[in-house]
């Protein structure tokens, strides 16, 4: 229906105040409700937008979740959220899986050979002799005698070692009356007798216990001490004499460990002959006697070899 126009002036300025100044004309009537501003259309699209969610609908538990809508990074991650430990892990993920233990390594023994052997020997000695450096019969005599020893074996192959040795004994002297060239009973202390030497010793090892023959050389000392002669007008004093030696033994031996690895009883008997004999003991001498008379004195008897038993411990190093 088409509008007319007011014919009073009253009713014309109305209609122009009305239509110039519309919010005045609305003064005193209540405002409309406020709307949600509605977001800002996509360029090329007229989708009109959404209808807003109604609070009060309960959400759809069987409504399946999209898979391809993107995960919100701001959200926080309740950490009171239990984890499912049966839940499968994702292969892709950034963290892998522990790998299983490792089975425990194999136990090897600690390898031991033996490097050194260090000991010490009881020794029973005896040296026989039965003439002078001259080659006259002499009736003075080398007791039998105990001693010790002390050897160091140092193995160069499986089957050989090398063995030093030291032997200290002092041999008893049996004087017959004369038999120094002197019409005196003669009183005299030990001998004393070292020798110091080498052997090399192949070997066979049964188990715990080890055999081996042995030869070598050494050198030696024999020190006659001071004497005292006893004749029918009194006593005088014979001075020290000495000497000394080469011995070349030849032997054989074995021994038994007792604690396998740290001790073994050793058994040895050697047989040495003696060679260069050199010294004031095995020459002729002179002494004074108790009238002051100048005596000679006959040489001490050269040896004619060295027998030597030896049993001891070792040390396994």
């Amino acid at each position: 229906m088409p509008l007319r126009a007011p014919r009073s002036r009253a009713a014309r300025f109305a209609l122009l105040v009305a239509l110039t100044f519309p919010a005045a004309a609305r003064a005193g009537e209540p405002p409309p409700p406020a709307e949600d501003p509605a977001p800002p259309a996509t360029a090329g699209t007229d989708a009109p937008s959404p209808p807003p969610a109604d609070p009060t609908s309960a959400a759809d538990p069987t409504s399946a979740a999209d898979p391809t809508a993107a995960a919100d990074p701001t959200a926080a991650v309740d950490p009171t959220a239990a984890v499912d430990p049966t839940a499968a892990v994702d292969p892709t993920s950034a963290t892998p899986a522990r790998p299983p233990p490792l089975p425990p390594l194999p136990e090897r023994p600690f390898p031991w050979a033996r490097l050194l052997d260090v000991g010490g020997d009881f020794a029973i000695v005896a040296r026989p002799a039965t003439s002078d450096s001259q080659g006259r019969t002499s009736r003075m005599r080398y007791q039998p005698a105990t001693g010790f020893g002390l050897h160091l074996r140092i193995p160069l192959h499986a089957h050989v070692h090398v063995e030093a040795y030291y032997l200290d004994f002092h041999t008893p002297l049996l004087i017959p009356r004369g038999a120094l060239g002197l019409d005196a009973d003669i009183a005299s202390p030990p001998v004393e007798t070292f020798s110091i030497g080498a052997r090399v010793s192949p070997r066979m090892t049964w188990g715990p216990i080890t055999a081996w023959l042995t030869a070598g050389a050494g050198w030696g000392r024999f020190e006659a001490q001071r004497m005292t002669a006893t004749s029918a007008t009194g006593t005088f004093t014979i001075r020290e004499r000495g000497a000394s030696f080469v011995e070349l033994p030849l032997g054989l031996g074995m021994s038994w460990e007792v604690i396998p690895r740290w001790l073994t009883i050793d058994l040895q008997s050697t047989a040495a002959f003696v060679i260069g004999q050199r010294g004031e003991a095995f020459e002729d001498g002179q002494t004074v006697d108790d009238a002051g008379h100048i005596q000679n004195l006959a040489p001490f008897p050269v040896m004619d070899a060295s027998l030597v038993q030896t049993i001891g411990l070792s040390l396994l190093l």
